[in-house]
């Protein structure tokens, strides 16, 4: 995990926002226009307004000064990676000034359920299998890192598992469950088709997360298990609902329990029995409608939509794909650190904008000061390079930006 940080860090600052970006580029640009500028303007002074060469040539030095971009180059660098710093003090590691930068401008915010608005600490409240097959499906999600495998060999961590045969493979079935042999263990979406799978439907409708195991082309059995929802998930919702994004649940679980946990914390829409397929195609239909996109998740079945989500955002008990495929990881799972980081981006782009127009400003300024012959050469200097330092302590601030007293009070109000 430190190595992960220690590489993610040097990613973020390979990856620059977008004005970052656009100032990378112009900036040779600028800098070959105003070498060619400075002889053209010492050249006018000289032979059209008849000064004197000592005179044009000093009056062109003072422009070579003030018209370096200096703070114009300084202002997003130094303030991106200071709200970046500022968002890892707090939890929050962005991969680049890209996607802190894009935080502010998303649409429409997609989550998982499960360790992501939930723990994804599972409990089985109740279960029904035929003893043999108990034992290997245990065996089955030993080898399983989803938090509900873990939770059902947590339930029956005293079975003798000595009998069971270890050398048939197991197989992970993306999006269903897992496979060994004519076994399958997974989520009832994967069993519609299987003989006696109406005869759990009561089991279904229960609202619990339920697993369905089948034998063959039979469902055989069931394990029910219960989850507990994150403290903060209802508040960071609400916090982002108010600045008018759109919260919308993306869950394989079935309707019962995508529809309580919706109720629970309040989001603008949800959509149950979702495959991860399912999940990068509201991505893309939202992206197709010029929406900025932002994904939560944590899971291997997560990982696709983060990717293609224009801010993908993982959290930091999650699998390492899902990590490697995210934009912005949660390092401890802590959502109210989201919003955070949200309020932190629009302060960023604030921020570089004021030191670009002000950077523009003292530019112009300085060039309309030279052109009448009132700048000297150490007043310009003084002021482009005071200019300059003024950027970089401006964008600087960031290091020391403090949760609002607004969001600690929510956060506390919903623990």
């Amino acid at each position: 995990m430190f190595s992960n940080i220690i590489r993610m860090v040097e990613e973020a600052q390979n990856k620059p926002s977008r004005i970052a970006k656009f100032i990378d580029r112009i900036e040779s640009k600028y800098v070959i226009g105003v070498l060619i500028i400075v002889p053209i303007f010492i050249f006018f002074l000289y032979y059209f307004l008849s000064l004197p060469l000592e005179e044009a040539f000093y009056r062109g030095m003072v422009l070579l000064t003030v018209a370096s971009p200096c703070a114009l180059v300084a202002s997003a660098t130094p303030a991106t990676l200071s709200a970046i710093s500022n968002g890892a003090k707090n939890g929050i590691l962005f991969k680049g000034g890209a996607a802190m930068e894009a935080l502010s401008t998303m649409n429409i915010l997609y989550t998982d359920k499960t360790g992501t608005l939930t723990y994804g600490d599972f409990q089985v409240v109740d279960y029904h299998l035929d003893q043999e097959l108990l034992k290997e499906v245990i065996y089955m999600e030993q080898q399983s890192s989803h938090p509900i495998g873990r939770a059902i060999v947590c339930a029956f961590k005293d079975i003798d598992l000595a009998q069971v045969k270890q050398a048939e493979p197991i197989e992970e079935v993306a999006g269903s469950g897992i496979k060994k042999g004519n076994i399958l263990v997974g989520k009832p979406d994967a069993f519609k088709h299987y003989d006696k799978f109406n005869q759990f439907q009561k089991v279904l409708e229960k609202g619990d997360t339920t697993i369905l195991v089948a034998n063959g082309n039979e469902v055989v059995g069931y394990f029910s298990l219960r989850d507990q929802i994150r403290p903060q998930s209802a508040s960071t919702v609400a916090n982002f609902q108010k600045e008018g994004i759109k919260v919308c649940l993306l869950t394989g679980d079935n309707e019962k329990v995508a529809a309580q946990v919706a109720k629970l914390i309040n989001v603008n829409d949800y959509i149950a029995s979702m495959l991860p397929e399912d999940k990068i195609d509201f991505v893309l239909k939202s992206q197709g409608k010029e929406e900025v996109v932002g994904m939560i998740g944590d899971g291997i079945n997560d990982a696709p939509a983060l990717a293609n989500a224009d801010i993908g955002i993982a959290m930091g008990s999650g699998s390492s794909v899902a990590m490697e495929s995210s934009d912005v990881v949660v390092v401890k799972n802590d959502l109210s650190k989201l919003f955070y980081s949200y309020k932190l981006s629009k302060k960023l782009n604030k921020i570089i904008i004021q030191n670009v127009i002000f950077s523009i400003a003292v530019i112009i300024t300085l060039i309309t000061l030279n052109m009448f012959g009132v700048l000297g050469l150490p007043l310009a200097v003084l002021f482009h390079e005071g200019s300059t330092i003024l950027v970089i302590l401006n964008g600087l601030r960031l290091l020391g930006s403090e949760k609002s007293k607004e969001d600690v009070s929510g956060a506390y109000q919903t623990a």
